[in-house]
């Protein structure tokens, strides 16, 4: 397509995110996009269809940093359950420092719609690396708890958590966090 290039996705996606960052995704307007970007609003479409679209690439591109940052943090811890703590405690951490990143990041439609068992979570390997964190927990504590249902436990709790933690109506508490997860897998 004529006048798409990857480094103008590139920068949308990057103004984007600081918008998310400093002002949150209720504040991500199309055309103050194209505008900030040097783009006319007609020139801006055809990179991103439609708000929907650029937030799927926002998504995507947000969980696979997250996912190469946590990859090479993980890789320090023997246990799946540490591992998964770990996970936990640093997108927790985040909802303090970078609460607005960590609700799109959580909340947006794209993303809501990858939790289900059924859907393709590919594109999401933040998502895909937390599923696997959980079967591996749960193969290690010889747990019968289904996986999905595990899944969506501690999916959300760690989402409750956060936005306590967001609002400020809570602090991040490791101990909170284990002695969850330590009851989650008794059960």
């Amino acid at each position: 397509m004529a006048g798409k290039t990857n480094d103008t996705e590139a920068r949308i996606i990057a103004t984007a995110l600081e918008t998310i960052k400093a002002h949150g995704s209720d504040a991500v307007s199309l055309r103050q996009l194209a505008r900030q970007v040097g783009l006319t609003t007609g020139a801006f479409y055809k990179h991103f269809a439609s708000k929907d679209a650029l937030f799927r690439a926002l998504t995507v591109t947000l969980s696979n940093q997250w996912a190469a940052q946590m990859t090479t943090q993980l890789a320090a811890y023997q246990s799946a359950k540490e591992k998964l703590l770990i996970l936990g405690e640093q997108l927790l951490q985040a909802s303090a420092a970078q609460p607005h990143v960590i609700d799109f990041l959580f909340f947006n439609p794209q993303a809501v719609a990858q939790y289900s068992e059924n859907a393709d979570a590919a594109d999401f390997p933040l998502l895909t690396l937390t599923k696997h964190l959980i079967t591996a927990t749960l193969a290690e504590a010889q747990s019968t708890i289904p996986a999905q249902q595990f899944f969506t436990q501690v999916w959300a709790f760690i989402l409750g958590y956060a936005l306590l933690i967001k609002n400020g109506a809570a602090t991040y508490d490791r101990a909170l966090l284990t002695k969850t997860l330590e009851e989650m897998l008794a059960h």
